[in-house]
This record gives structure tokens, C-alpha cells and sequence, in this order.
């Protein structure tokens, strides 16, 4: 799963747009990585989902 958002910081007053790749087994959420940009995210889901084909 991915999800896009604008995210704050203490430090900082803007916001920053992020997207997260999350990993979810037996309805709890097992994984997440942050990383900057949303096509960088859903390149990383892909992968881990033709690996996990794999298995």
C-alpha cells in the first residue's frame, strides 16, 4: 500500500510532500518507509511486490 501526504515537522513550519509504502499482514501494518516523492515509492512497492511473487 502507498500513500502520498503533505507531512510536518517540529523544526520546520512548511509542509513537505512524502510518500509512504506500507506493508500489512494479518490486519496489523508490519512495514513502513518513508521516501520523498510518490513515483520513488510506488517503484519500491512494485519491486517488493514481484519479489514476494516469488516466493
Amino acid at each position: 500500500m502507498v500513500v502520498e501526504e503533505d507531512a510536518t515537522w517540529p523544526e520546520s513550519a512548511e509542509s513537505t510532500r512524502v510518500a509512504t509504502v506500507f506493508r500489512a499482514s494479518g490486519g496489523k501494518v508490519t512495514a513502513a518507509l518513508r521516501l520523498p516523492d510518490l513515483k520513488a515509492a510506488l517503484e519500491l512497492a512494485y519491486i517488493c511486490r514481484e519479489m514476494a511473487a516469488t516466493e
